[in-house]
């Protein structure tokens, strides 16, 4: 019984975090004569994970981060870890990363109303650390580039495992679950023996589109070929960046890749244009934005180098 209590759990403590417009604080943490061993053995035990995954994610800058797929949970999170993954790996040079502060703070039990209980499995932990990535191009100079984790982060517990999952946190002052989006299944199409899918979407602090592309013949897609219109087949902006897998795609495999643009204030009214161009002249796909991806309304400057 307590094992499906936590699966619904998983699903609706999700379903909470994603649909908050910021992370909702806890009610207030237990007096000290209501904690009990057990409750202080799972706070130290979801703020070891915290500090944890604040060190893995300035340390996993290859195409595999084992070590933050091992510290997530969830759909969203588990297929952030993946595209980030990529982006390391399509990335024309060297990543590292490394932690300038790391300070965790208590590690507190929040409920999701319609689970009693659901204080048992939750936790949210006060996180204060910032990670620097140097972004070493194999033509340029060093990029130096720091991002924020101040803020919340969110934990489940799996009681079968005895360990804890981050599900949320927060990064540059947003939680993540605010920027980074799966996308709906009709994001795909088939054209020309060419398939694409936009699988998942993140608006800040600059608009990417991570693709799955398939073909049966070369194509390729530069950064001209890649635009946003306007409800008019206006231009609104053509892509920064389009990763080297997608700029040459050879016959058969999938690959993965991602394209980026300026951050725009809305999608409404936005397609995102896509041409490919191969043996056989070029195939064209268009993706209408609006409700398919849900960007806040943050407009910050050009793309630079991310993780």
């Amino acid at each position: 019984m307590r094992q499906r209590l936590a699966s619904a759990l998983f699903v609706v403590a999700l379903a909470a975090i994603s649909c908050s417009p910021s992370p909702s604080g806890p009610s207030g943490p237990a007096a000290p004569d209501q904690v009990t061993p057990d409750d202080a053995v799972k706070a130290t035990g979801a703020r070891a994970v915290a500090a944890e995954f604040v060190r893995a994610y300035a340390s996993d800058t290859g195409a595999n981060p084992r070590a933050l797929e091992r510290l997530v949970d969830g759909d969203r999170l588990h297929r952030w870890v993946h595209w980030l993954g990529i982006q390391d790996r399509e990335f024309p040079g060297t990543i590292s990363g490394a932690v300038e502060s790391n300070q965790i703070g208590p590690a507190t039990p929040f409920e999701v109303a319609s689970v009693p209980g659901s204080e048992g499995f939750l936790r949210e932990v006060d996180v204060q650390a910032t990670v620097t990535f140097s972004f070493r191009p194999e033509d340029a100079d060093e990029i130096t580039v720091s991002r924020s984790l101040d803020g919340s982060m969110r934990l489940l517990y799996d009681d079968r495992k005895g360990t804890w999952s981050v599900l949320d946190f927060t990064r540059d002052g947003i939680p993540l679950s605010l920027t980074f989006e799966i996308v709906a299944d009709s994001a795909s199409a088939s054209r020309g023996g060419i398939d694409v899918a936009i699988d998942s979407f993140v608006s800040v602090p600059y608009w990417q589109f991570f693709l799955r592309v398939s073909s049966n013949s070369r194509e390729g897609l530069v950064p001209r070929d890649v635009e946003l219109l306007d409800a008019n087949a206006g231009l609104v902006a053509v892509a920064r960046e389009v990763t080297s897998s997608l700029r040459a795609i050879v016959a058969g495999p999938r690959v993965e890749g991602i394209v980026t643009f300026p951050a725009q204030a809305t999608a409404d009214g936005l397609t995102l244009r896509m041409t490919l161009r191969g043996p056989d002249g070029a195939t064209t796909f268009d993706f209408k934005l609006q409700g398919l991806i849900h960007p806040i309304p943050v407009v910050t400057g050009s793309p630079s180098p991310s993780s």
